[in-house]
């Protein structure tokens, strides 16, 4: 079954944030740790009744009165599924299906037409981001890594990486530096 994922995930220290594509400007769902567990479990296959079950015998075993835990789980499953929000893209089940994750070197001097590339880049994605919405900001990126070429080595990648990291840091400057000659009232 090949179709478009419309629902993001990501684990955060206080739950799970889903991210919904299928509005215009993209919108945010966060589940505090007992909602980001039930829809774990609902969106890997679990039944929704022995996710319930199982997720009232924990918060039951810390204290937690089983009968309002239950009735908000099951508020919850309702409200997410019919969100359509169980269809989200699912968390990897196994540690090596993560990429290893490499930091680039910040000692790094890109040459001129790195800078400038990065520049128009972080730029356009500025604009992108400001006057389109997110479903299509996602889109155009995705297409635009779909783009023929080659990979970029290690090398070119900390060059890119520095020189963007400079872009950022002038434009913050820039930003800093404007202030308005109105006194604020």
């Amino acid at each position: 079954m090949n179709r478009l994922v419309r629902v993001f995930a990501a684990d955060t220290a206080d739950g799970v944030a889903l991210m919904d594509l299928r509005t215009s400007a993209g919108a945010w769902r966060f589940l505090d740790p007992v909602g980001a567990g039930l829809w774990r479990q609902l969106a890997c296959g679990t039944p929704r009744t022995r996710a319930v079950e199982e997720l009232v015998e924990q918060w039951a075993a810390r204290g937690a009165p089983p009968e309002q835990v239950r009735a908000d789980l099951e508020a919850l499953a309702t409200r997410l599924d019919a969100e359509g929000l169980l269809d989200a893209a699912p968390h990897p089940q196994d540690d090596t299906a993560v990429p290893e994750v490499r930091f680039a070197e910040t000692g790094a001097r890109p040459g001129a037409r790195v800078r400038i590339a990065a520049y128009a880049g972080l730029a356009a994605a500025l604009l992108l981001l400001r006057c389109l919405p997110v479903r299509l900001v996602v889109r155009a990126a995705r297409g635009a890594g779909r783009l023929p070429g080659r990979s970029a080595t290690a090398a070119e990648a900390d060059a890119v990486c520095a020189a963007v990291q400079r872009a950022v840091g002038w434009c913050r400057a820039g930003r800093r530096a404007w202030r308005s000659p109105w006194p604020r009232t």
